[in-house]
């Protein structure tokens, strides 16, 4: 099983998201990037990679033992960049500007309970982000670098932040298709400024 955590946005912020994607690809043209469906529109927490069935309560349990003192909180999505860096991108991404501490802090969370039973991952800095579109190949890469150059991309809408989830990621030649394995509620405190997109 492909495994990974997950942080899904609001209908209205999907909407507005989809939106944005289809004002860069009229402004952009077609370089060759491949734009990620409004129904996998996502923040990653944790990517686990491949687990065995077996460890799938080890690792709902984990998350469980993440949730105590977390509260909700709003989202802005806002900002545009690519990774793993701007000179040769192979993601084109959205960032977080309000929330996107709260969101490191609840993937710092999530994964020290995941390592402390035994549950490698990614050592990289956690940097919050939604995939906006892949790119696919060196032509395109260098393309991607020349756009986001000069591209800026202001608040595009805020969402709350009240779960996150765990999503099993099945492989086809047709692309990902994503499944939800498991919903894990946050607080019900919230930040009095948080407003659903």
């Amino acid at each position: 099983m492909r495994l990974f955590f997950a942080v899904r946005i609001a209908p209205d912020a999907i909407r507005a998201v989809t939106e944005l994607q289809k004002v860069l690809r009229k402004r952009w043209g077609d370089p060759g990037f491949r734009w990620v469906s409004a129904d996998q529109l996502h923040y990653t927490l944790q990517f686990l990679g491949e687990i065995d069935e077996v460890l799938l309560p080890e690792v709902k349990e984990a998350a469980s033992r993440a949730l105590p003192g977390s509260m909700r909180f709003a989202l802005e999505l806002s900002g545009i960049g690519g990774f793993p860096g701007h000179k040769a991108p192979r993601v084109i991404w959205v960032g977080a500007t309000r929330g996107g501490n709260e969101l490191g802090v609840l993937a710092a969370r999530l994964g020290r309970e995941l390592r402390s039973v035994g549950f490698e991952l990614e050592e990289r800095p956690f940097k919050a982000h939604l995939t906006l579109a892949r790119v696919k190949g060196p032509a395109a890469e260098r393309e991607a670098a020349r756009l986001l150059e000069t591209q800026q991309v202001g608040p595009v809408a805020v969402s709350v932040v009240d779960a996150f989830v765990l999503m099993q990621s099945t492989l086809s030649p047709r692309g990902s298709t994503y499944s939800v394995l498991g919903t894990f509620a946050l607080g019900s405190r919230i930040d009095p400024g948080a407003t659903p997109a």
